[in-house]
């Protein structure tokens, strides 16, 4: 095997290699962040959650279908200018989880509390947030992926999850084994090639041989001849002398 073919063959073997754990690795991930959106924990990752921006209230900042990272942190560590996720005390939101910005950190008979406010939205809220309600700090925002989350999570994005993953690595698997068989049948036409052309070389050089042979032949046989002419004119010459 030539260099070329060698470097060809070992270039293939790497290609096919590094698509098969980006592949496998893509699932993986991708199998574990539908987890850490179900369960809104990072397995593995206490001190951290995962959630999906579903309104508008900050947007420019953090845009509907962006996944936020929450990690847990002290409460009184906490500064103005932070994005908090936090239960909501304000009867609007009805106890639900909110991601906004503190713009004012107060004292309050708990401890500090926290003004927040929506970068889109022109009023605070209404109720001020709680440290024992304050899950966390956003640390990391992914834009549009909760999107491709949500879609994950439907019939057609399950199939595409566990078959699509599959079916690649399989078609990269077909392909390679396609080629070792091209290159194998390769292999032994040349070696057949190779021995019909060693055959063909003894062949001419024995058909050679016996071309020399047979120009050899009559002058043996002319030198025979010969002989015995000489043979018979000395026997003449003896009788007459006799």
């Amino acid at each position: 095997m030539s260099r070329t073919k060698r470097f060809l063959h070992v270039l293939n073997r790497c290609i096919s290699v590094v698509l098969t754990v980006l592949l496998v690795g893509l699932f993986l991930v991708m199998v574990y962040l539908i987890i850490a959106s179900n369960t809104q924990s990072m397995p593995f990752f206490n001190q951290y959650s995962i959630y999906t921006v579903t309104t508008g209230s900050m947007t420019g900042t953090l845009d509907v279908g962006s996944v936020i990272v929450v990690k847990k942190v002290d409460p009184q560590t906490l500064e103005e200018g932070d994005i908090i996720t936090f239960l909501s005390n304000d009867p609007m939101f009805n106890g639900k989880v909110v991601t906004h910005r503190i713009v004012e950190v107060t004292e309050g008979t708990g401890g500090k509390m926290f003004i927040t406010k929506g970068d889109a939205n022109e009023d605070r809220d209404g109720a001020a947030a709680l440290p024992s309600n304050v899950l966390g700090k956003v640390v990391l925002h992914i834009p549009w992926l909760g999107y491709l989350l949500a879609f994950l999570k439907t019939k057609q994005g399950y199939f595409l999850i566990l078959i699509l993953p599959c079916f690649a690595l399989l078609v990269v698997e077909v392909i390679q084994l396609i080629k070792n068989i091209c290159r194998y049948v390769d292999e032994k036409d040349q070696k057949k090639l190779d021995s019909e052309s060693q055959t063909g070389e003894i062949s001419d050089e024995k058909n050679s041989q016996d071309d020399q042979t047979r120009e050899k032949s009559p002058v043996r046989e002319e030198a025979e001849g010969d002989s015995t002419k000489e043979a018979a004119g000395q026997d003449n010459t003896d009788e007459e002398n006799a």
